[in-house]
């Protein structure tokens, strides 16, 4: 009968461990998806609406100025100016940051020939990661000279959500225990009688 509390308890353990990393990688994937579609043209608009974003005739100063005030409006959103090998040539990264020197053309090319979202890019802040992001192509002349490249969730989002995200999962799990282990010894002392 002890068996019986153990296996039952082993059992909605993994069961419930199953269904919450299901769920987690479902909500992510989705949520991934959206971002990436909500703001699948915002590379092209902001390349569209700035005659410093077309051909190799630009001002990289006043680029990084545009680059910053955009990305005031929108915090979640950091703005890179690409070549066409994907060497970083313009940003607005505050001093001191420490950045990748290029990025990962294949997801790009996945982007422009319109593979299905979501696309995970290079994060150029943090090697380590890759996000949705959003990129146009700057093209001269019928060819592409390099790229537009926008991250949808800027590190600024990451550290504001990582310090947010314990919180409401260790209540759901103590509660989510407390639950099986009620389950698991009501089944006991329901099948001791």
């Amino acid at each position: 009968k002890s068996r019986l509390v153990v296996f039952t308890t082993v059992w909605f353990c993994l069961a419930m461990a199953a269904i919450a990393l299901t769920y987690n990688w479902q909500k992510e994937t989705i949520e991934l998806r959206t971002k990436q579609s909500l703001h699948q043209d915002l590379a092209s608009h902001m390349r569209d609406d700035n005659p410093l974003m077309i051909g190799t005739d630009y001002n990289p100063k006043a680029l990084k100025s545009i680059f910053h005030t955009l990305m005031l409006i929108g915090p979640d959103f950091e703005i890179y100016f690409l070549d066409s090998q994907g060497n970083i040539t313009t940003h607005a990264a505050p001093e001191g940051t420490e950045l990748m020197g290029a990025v990962n053309l294949a997801p790009i090319r996945q982007f422009l020939s319109g593979e299905p979202f979501p696309i995970l890019g290079d994060d150029p802040r943090n090697r380590d990661e890759h996000k949705v992001f959003s990129v146009a192509a700057i093209e001269e002349l019928g060819s592409t000279i390099g790229y537009l490249y926008v991250v949808i969730g800027s590190s600024r989002h990451t550290a504001i959500a990582n310090a947010q995200v314990d919180s409401p999962y260790l209540a759901l799990a103590g509660l989510v225990l407390i639950s099986i282990l009620g389950f698991a010894f009501g089944s006991y002392f329901l099948v001791k009688r």
